[in-house]
């Protein structure tokens, strides 16, 4: 088989019956008698005798490879087709042709089927001719057309003797065998580590029947000036197509570059007398095109890198795929360009001699198994388009970026022009891209601070509950009387002035609210610590933010003693809206966390259009569920606190046992909750019953998981950086194929951009960007990068737009789709964690030469850690994570890791992040493998089995090794609970984090089944 025979064959055994081939092209005749239709029928044979490749079938049935045979004769067959009288003759006839309908069995030739049908009432006769794309090429196609005409007409005895196509397979065959097709394609793209995909489509292998068409005729005046252009710079009009098809092929894909496949004819590289024989000898072979410098030196490059094609034009597609630096497991492109000589009348009703044959040519079509493909047709002086694309994208759209491109192109000759001066957006797209989907504006109390809101919530509702933890809970004058006292205190001892910083480092609390209140009311700035974190972390933030001096536990039983010594009115210190409200530390690539600055008018922004969105009222009962150091914190207080409604804290060290979390809910009739996904996952619809609104965010919501709970639910997505306060769009409504994060919230902007900051068209992915009222100030210490990330707002002067780093795209209706980062940042659990920190703190230990760290997904869709080592001496993965839990917090300390003897690299010499191993259950773990002894420990094994998804578990592996963490552990122990009927608590998973001290623990528990005298056990085992 030739190349391209070889490929479309793989399409015919990916088909069957039900879903059809996209490589049948189905067209219908229609007659004004039976015997013009019995003539053409009779003419379709005599060219099938002629052609040994019309004769052609394939066969592999007990064959090593499939071969082509040649049948001495291959008689038409025609299937009559009955159309009932009460149906639409049009709609039915339509469905006959339909791509995704057709099939043939190809190992009976001729691969030409025939179907009849009669519509006897109005005179006409159709007929459905159906050839399959194996033995017949565009050019073969009209060469036939024209054979047929000669028959009919009586001019048979003129044709020429045909050429064999086994002659062509016989050439190409040898040419593969004595051309150095290797050496060139991998030079070709040695470079190249990544295809271009237009708008993300990257399904090759779909049947043709999920594609809109639509077809040009470009106007007159482009066609004379492409004409023009080609013969002063001697070169042929397909230079210019494939040159602006890259252009669009890129900006499609965000790339600086196109990788597309090029239709080839196949009829130029000296098989004799191949330009007058029919067959397939098209073949498609891969286009790079690198989108800079000046037009006319692109289109001299586009020119150089079609004519250095040709002699390799009958490579194979899957050869030259294997040569290259991307995988086999997606494919070398997914958009193709098919430049073709045509003629308007080739059509067979347009007969040259003008002998009224009687045939109508009423459709047809043409399909391709790429989901974005474009032909141009060459008519001699004009030029056709038609643009064949995935339902998702319109072809109109393409077609009028290629006639734009275009004609940039050809003002760009011989000028100094950039190929990056192009552009291909409408003025009608670029105005539904910033201020259609961006009409967000609305009113709000700018010139007010978090406090003064409060203030006035106070007043209006002074007795109600605003703030319960565990039995201790407090009104809004209460919690207002005592952050005053708080601030009074703070006032009296402290020299503070506006904006200086005041870090807290406590427990999730009433207390911690009180002092968050205290801090604003003095002007100060509220900067939140875990007391969890590593001494080394507390001692940066506390040295970066400047902090004047910390309130903590000991600092608070101070302040109990002088309470009442403090009055409970209001420190009378005036703040500005524009005055920082709180500074949040999230992970830094550079190693250290890096402070975000927020003013009380940007978060104001944030909560007022949160209150709104979610359906807070001063009934609403909603949870304090984020850790304190997490910004989202700050909204689950300040949607409650302003407007009026009653704050619940669950307990820190309880939260994540689902048990206890349930009746908490319960307990409190919790009416509103913002959750991470990964903590959801561990719930039933059932458990959050009484719940008005439930929100998730911090990370990507997984969509069975989504739909389930949006059945039951007001279900909210919401997204947003810290830098941007803390929520930038929601997404609320039905959910189909995955879950928007939504349109943008009140006085909020989004734009998605390429690297030059430049709009990319909707539907293609590229860097959501986030203007508006809840842009911080910047980073903290970091002018540079500040600098970098909070840049001019190219769309709205004297405004500034935060650049996320996080990949998305727009959907048609204004909603937005995330697809994940374009660096190292990755969300665990709701965290946000930079790994390049964490390669630093791996970098600085003293026993590892090299380190990597992947974000992996398991098999629940959930991202774990992975940290991969070149270890120094020996690997010890204890001395590791201890080492690192001195630097880092325990979430951004992976507990799966692997040894290497050394890492994969690039071309570039970069880590070949794609190449590190899977983490497999054999590498997990570092004790070595000893078989359960024992029914129970054959039970736990099974359940951690199940639960983390490791095959093979001995008695002495570490739950936490094995890729087990907090949540994960809330499931261990509901699972155990539900299989063996006994209770033990999360803290006991991370005391007893072995099969062996688990089974011990159990057993203990079982002989001496009592609560009160759990807490006396203690385990030292010698593993």
């Amino acid at each position: 088989m030739s190349p391209l025979q070889e490929g479309i064959y793989f399409h015919y055994l990916m088909s069957n019956e039900e879903q059809g081939d996209p490589y049948i092209l189905s067209n219908l005749l229609s007659f004004t008698s039976k015997t013009q239709r019995n003539s053409f029928i009779e003419a379709l044979q005599f060219v099938i005798d002629r052609h040994d490749v019309l004769r052609t079938c394939f066969v592999s049935e007990d064959l090593p490879i499939t071969v082509q045979v040649v049948q001495r004769k291959a008689t038409l067959e025609v299937e009559e087709i009955t159309i009932d009288t009460d149906k639409d003759m049009e709609s039915e006839l339509k469905q006959l042709t339909n791509p995704g309908n057709q099939w043939m069995d190809i190992s009976e030739a001729p691969l030409l089927k025939l179907k009849s049908i009669e519509d006897e009432e109005n005179g006409v006769y159709y007929l459905v001719v159906n050839q399959h794309h194996l033995v017949l090429d565009h050019v073969g196609l009209e060469k036939v057309i024209f054979e047929i005409e000669q028959y009919l007409s009586g001019n048979k005895e003129s044709l020429s003797t045909p050429v064999l196509y086994r002659d062509f397979i016989a050439h190409t065959l040898h040419s593969q065998a004595t051309n150095d097709d290797e050496g060139y394609f991998k030079e070709l793209l040695e470079d190249i580590e990544e295809p271009t995909y237009p708008f993300n489509l990257t399904n090759v292998l779909g049947n043709g029947s999920d594609i809109s068409e639509f077809e040009i005729v470009l106007p007159t005046e482009l066609s004379e000036r492409i004409r023009s252009a080609s013969i002063e710079l001697g070169m042929s009009p397909a230079i210019l197509f494939h040159a602006a098809y890259g252009i669009v092929v890129g900006r499609c894909s965000n790339k600086e570059y196109a990788i597309f496949g090029s239709l080839f004819s196949g009829r130029l590289q000296g098989a004799v007398g191949a330009a007058e024989s029919l067959g397939l000898f098209i073949n498609t072979l891969p286009l790079i095109t690198k989108l800079g410098g000046n037009i006319t030196e692109y289109v001299q490059k586009v020119k150089e890198g079609l004519n250095e094609l040709l002699p390799y034009e009958q490579t194979p597609l899957s050869s030259i795929q294997n040569w290259s630096n991307i995988s086999n497991e997606i494919p070398l492109f997914s958009a193709i360009l098919n430049y073709r000589h045509s003629d308007k009348s080739s059509a067979i009703e347009d007969n040259p001699e003008g002998q009224d044959l009687g045939i109508t040519h009423v459709g047809g079509h043409e399909r391709t198994n790429y989901p974005f493909a474009l032909s141009v047709d060459d008519f001699g002086v004009d030029f056709g388009m038609t643009a064949q694309m995935d339902a998702s994208v319109l072809p109109e759209r393409i077609l009028s970026y290629m006639e734009m491109v275009l004609s940039q192109l050809l003002d760009g000759i011989n000028t100094e022009n950039s190929v990056e001066s192009i552009t291909m957006l409408t003025d009608t797209e670029e105005y539904e891209l910033v201020s259609e989907f961006n009409d967000t504006a609305i009113a709000y109390p700018e010139d007010k601070t978090l406090i003064d809101l409060f203030n006035t919530q106070v007043e209006k509702t002074p007795n109600a509950i605003a703030v319960v933890y565990k039995n201790e809970q407090l009104t809004y004058k209460e919690l207002d009387e005592l952050s005053n006292q708080l601030a009074q205190y703070l006032v009296a001892n402290y020299s503070i002035n506006i904006e200086n910083s005041i870090t807290v480092i406590l427990e999730r609390s009433n207390w911690l609210i009180v002092s968050m209140l205290a801090i604003l009311k003095t002007g100060a700035t509220y900067v939140p610590i875990d007391p969890s974190y590593p001494e080394e972390r507390k001692s940066y933030i506390l040295n970066d933010s400047g902090s004047i001096f910390s309130i903590d536990n000991e600092f608070l039983n101070e302040f109990k003693e002088h309470k009442d010594e403090y009055l409970t009115n209001s420190t009378g210190i005036s703040v500005d809206a524009k005055n920082l409200a709180y500074i949040i530390y999230t992970s830094g690539s550079t190693g250290k966390p890096k402070g975000v600055l927020i003013e009380h008018r940007s978060i104001i922004n944030t909560i007022l259009s949160q209150i709104e969105i979610f359906s807070i009222t001063p009934e609403s009962h909603c949870l304090q569920f984020a850790s304190q150091s997490f910004d989202a914190s700050i909204s689950e207080i300040f949607t409650v606190l302003l407007k009026g409604a009653t704050l619940y804290t669950i307990e820190e060290e309880k939260k994540s046992d689902v048990l206890f979390f349930k009746e908490y809910i319960k307990n409190n009739a919790i009416t509103i909750a913002t959750l991470p996904p990964a903590f959801l996952q561990l719930l039933e619809v059932e458990d959050l019953q009484g719940f008005t609104t439930l929100v998730t965010a911090g990370e990507a919501i997984p969509l069975t998981l989504a739909k389930t709970f949006a059945e039951s639910y007001n279900y909210i997505n919401a997204y947003g950086p810290t830098e941007t306060s803390i929520c930038a769009t929601t997404f609320k409504g039905d959910i189909g194929d995955l879950v928007p994060i939504g349109k943008p919230i009140d006085n909020t902007q989004i734009y998605i951009l390429n690297e030059a900051n430049e709009l990319l068209p909707a539907g293609v992915v590229g860097e959501l960007c986030v203007g508006g009222r809840g842009v911080a100030r910047g980073y903290l210490n970091r002018a540079e990068l500040t600098a970098e990330k909070f840049i001019d707002n190219p769309f709205k002067e004297g405004e500034r737009i935060y650049k996320t780093g996080d990949l998305a795209r727009w959907l048609p209706d204004g909603n937005i789709e995330f697809l994940g980062r374009k660096d190292d940042q990755v969300k665990i659990r709701g965290y946000r964690i930079e790994l390049g920190e964490i390669e630093n703190a791996l970098a600085s230990l003293s026993s590892v030469n090299q380190g990597c760290v992947l974000a992996t997904a398991d098999s629940n869709g959930n991202k774990r850690l992975v940290g991969y080592v070149v270890p120094k001496e020996t690997f010890n993965k204890e001395t590791i994570q201890q080492e690192l839990k001195e630097i880092l917090p325990e979430y951004m300390v992976p507990t799966l890791w692997i040894s290497l003897d050394e890492m994969p690299v690039t071309s570039s010499g970069k880590i070949a992040r794609k190449s590190l191993p899977t983490p497999e259950g054999s590498e997990l773990s570092s004790r070595e493998y000893v078989a359960p002894r024992n029914a129970l420990e054959e039970q736990l094994v099974a359940i951690w089995q199940e639960l983390l998804k490791v095959e093979k578990i001995g008695i002495h592996d570490n739950f936490f090794e094995l890729g087990g963490h907090s949540l994960l552990a809330t499931r261990l122990v509901a699972m155990i609970r539900k299989e063996l009927s006994i209770e033990i608590f999360i803290q006991e998973i991370f005391e007893f984090s072995t099969i062996e001290e688990m089974a011990s623990y159990i057993n203990y528990k079982v002989v001496n089944f009592s609560e009160d005298s759990v807490d006396d056990y203690s385990m030292s085992i010698d593993i």
